[in-house]
């Protein structure tokens, strides 16, 4: 058993081992779960084993949104539901009975989002017992941007299929046109044909008619504007032939640039793949420095012999935030140990809400005031909190301070670089 999952130990035996109920899982994972797991088929095949009626021409988010109050609480439409996921991921349930280690489960689920089957990895990972509050947020924060990304590619499809639409639209009445036309040429030929047997019934008429003809042609040959003529045309014909040797060229040299813009993408796409690869290896060696930093304050910290907070502060190894107070909003519980740490020992006072998610808005709101520097992490914090935080600052005129991250260390990049700045927005 890993380090992580020994804590669910009491003597040696598991404290939990009963997979959860639909019911026992936390409340805002319910809409997720269902939304993910079950299809509207499957609950309107559930629809009559309960005593839920919907009116006739029910919306599918007024169907969906019904079953998510209804297993809020221990209830007969919860047990059906949940027997419902039970049966329709046995297998994915019956892989998870002999994993013990939560590493073990955050591989199994991994190894199942990359080859796609979410569903059933999502309900069997967020009913075992090992899925605790950080590794259950981590679970549906992936599933949730999967959905952004699934939403995305359906609203280009659809977007797509209007486009492909209006174009069989548009060639459906361009084939009618086509097919009018062909129709007149048709009508023309037919025409053309019937004048031309007419003209060859009087043979003889047609006969003289080419001799005085040729006699004309003969006649203008002779004439020095016809060699005038000709010799215009040979001209232009050798003109015509420069021209057609210039285009080729032009050809020649379109083929060259677009061979170099394939290059150039081809380049491009390396540049972007060498860049992610960058941007990874960039947030391994923070998360690396993170750790090294905080080890190092817990060296400053708590040493063999205890140093005094003057110590610290004459050696340069704290920050003074001289009493202010840090409000933190947000971020992941098993950083907000060494960012607490960092800040006491900074002489700040350090008071955290996690965003909505288990503390109440009431709290939030009682906690803003008492803040001087108000900090959230932009990427692991609810909309709402983070909008009436910032908007709370700017009528407060308090400080607030946006994080791109949740780690250690870029909480103390950007706390050095406010309190030197002096910055008040």
């Amino acid at each position: 058993m890993c380090q992580a999952c020994s804590a669910l130990t009491v003597d040696g035996k598991p404290i939990a081992t009963r997979r959860k109920k639909l019911w026992e899982i936390e409340e805002c994972y319910h809409c997720s779960i269902l939304g993910t797991c079950l299809s509207m088929r499957d609950l309107e095949k559930i629809g009559p084993k309960t005593k839920i009626r919907f009116k006739p021409g029910a919306s599918e988010y007024i169907i969906h949104g019904t079953f998510v109050t209804c297993v809020k609480e221990h209830s007969d439409v919860a047990r059906v539901l949940h027997r419902a996921l039970d049966r329709k991921y046995r297998t994915a349930i019956d892989q998870l009975k002999k994993v013990t280690c939560r590493d073990d489960l955050r591989a199994y689920w991994q190894d199942n989002l990359k080859r796609g089957n979410v569903p059933s990895a999502f309900w069997a990972v967020m009913s075992h017992p090992l899925a605790d509050g950080t590794f259950s947020q981590e679970v549906f924060g992936e599933v949730h941007m999967l959905s952004h990304m699934v939403g995305s590619a359906n609203r280009e499809a659809l977007q797509r299929l209007d486009q492909l639409e209006a174009q069989s639209r548009a060639a459906a009445v361009a084939m009618d046109e086509e097919r009018l036309r062909h129709r007149r040429l048709v009508d023309e030929r037919n025409a053309m044909i019937a004048d031309l047997r007419s003209q060859l019934e009087p043979q003889a008429k047609l006969k003289g008619r080419l001799v005085a003809l040729e006699a004309q042609v003969a006649q203008l040959e002779s004439n020095e504007g016809y060699r005038n003529l000709k010799t215009i045309a040979s001209e232009q014909t050798r003109e015509a032939a420069a021209k057609s040797i210039a285009l080729r060229r032009a050809d020649k040299v379109i083929a060259t640039q677009k061979a170099k813009i394939r290059k150039d993408e081809a380049e491009i796409r390396a540049l972007r793949r060498a860049l992610d690869d960058s941007r990874a290896r960039v947030d391994r060696v923070e998360r690396f420095l993170e750790s090294e930093l905080f080890r190092s304050f817990e060296g400053a910290l708590f040493p063999a012999k205890q140093k005094t907070a003057s110590d610290l502060q004459a050696a340069g190894e704290v920050l003074d935030l001289d009493g202010a107070t840090i409000v933190y909003i947000g971020g992941h519980k098993s950083k907000i140990r060494h960012i607490r740490t960092f800040v006491e020992c900074a002489n700040g006072e350090f008071i955290h809400h996690d965003g909505g998610l288990e503390e109440s808005d009431m709290r939030l709101s009682q906690i803003l005031g008492r803040g001087d520097f108000v900090m959230c992490p932009i990427d692991c914090i609810s909309h709402n909190a983070c909008l009436r935080a910032k908007k709370f600052c700017k009528h407060a005129g308090k400080n607030f301070v946006p994080l791109r991250g949740t780690g250690l260390s870029c909480f103390v990049t950007s706390l050095h670089e406010v309190v030197s700045s002096g910055d008040q927005h």
